[in-house]
C-alpha cells in the first residue's frame, strides 16, 4: 500500500543526495554566491535537465523490461567518471592559485558536467528496483514520475537553499576561493579515484 510517507521518503533521499555537493553542485552553489540568484538559477537548470533525461532514461528502460545496466556497462560507465572526477580535480587544485577563475555556471557547462555523471542513471535505475521490491511490480509509471519528481524538488530546494546562504556569504566565498580550490581539487581527485577503485 503506497502512503504518504514514502513521498517523505523520496523527498529526504533528495535532500540526502544533494550532501555532499558534487561538481554540478559546487558550479551552482559558487553560480549564486559569485554572480547572484539569476545566474545560480540557470546553473540549477542544468542539473535539472540532466537528471529529467536520466530519470526518464531510467523510466524507458523499466517500460522495456531492463531494470539494471550489465556489470561490465556499468563499470564502464563508472571509469569515464572517475576519470571526470580527477580531470576535475586536477584542473581545480590547478587553477586555486588564480583568484578570478571560477567554477563553470553556465547552463550548457552544467548540464554537461551533470551529464558526464551516469551513476545518476545508476542511482535512478536502483530507486526504481528499491520501490518495486517494497510495493510490487505493478506501480504505475505516473507513482514513479511523483516519487521522482518529489525527489528531484528535494534535490533543488536543497541546492537552492545553500546557493542563497552562499549569496549571503558571497564576500567571505570570494575572499576564500584560492583555498576552497586548494582543499576540494585534491578531494575530487580523491574522490575519481576511489570510484574507479570501487567499480572494478
Amino acid at each position: 500500500m503506497i502512503t504518504p510517507i514514502i513521498f517523505l521518503w523520496a523527498y529526504l533521499l533528495g535532500v540526502a543526495s544533494t550532501l555532499p555537493l558534487g561538481p554540478s553542485g559546487m558550479c551552482i552553489v559558487s553560480a549564486f554566491a559569485l554572480k547572484g540568484s539569476r545566474k545560480g538559477h540557470t546553473a540549477l537548470l542544468g542539473l535539472l535537465s540532466a537528471e529529467l533525461l536520466y530519470m526518464g532514461l531510467a523510466l524507458v528502460l523499466r517500460w522495456i523490461g531492463v531494470l539494471a545496466l550489465s556489470h561490465s556497462v556499468e563499470v564502464f560507465f563508472t571509469l569515464i567518471f572517475s576519470l571526470f572526477l580527477i580531470i576535475f580535480g586536477l584542473t581545480t587544485f590547478k587553477n586555486s592559485k588564480k583568484e578570478d577563475i571560477e567554477f563553470p555556471s553556465k547552463f550548457l557547462n552544467v548540464f554537461a558536467i551533470s551529464a558526464m555523471n551516469p551513476t545518476i542513471l545508476i542511482f535512478y535505475l536502483g530507486l526504481i528496483i528499491t520501490i518495486e521490491k517494497s510495493f510490487g511490480p505493478n506501480l504505475s509509471s505516473g507513482l514513479l514520475i511523483g516519487l521522482g519528481s518529489v525527489f528531484l524538488m528535494g534535490a533543488m530546494s536543497t541546492l537552492i537553499g545553500l546557493g542563497e546562504i552562499a549569496r549571503r556569504k558571497g564576500d567571505f566565498i570570494k575572499n576564500n576561493m584560492v583555498k576552497i580550490k586548494v582543499v576540494l581539487g585534491p578531494l575530487f581527485i580523491i574522490l575519481g579515484i576511489g570510484s574507479a577503485i570501487y567499480s572494478l
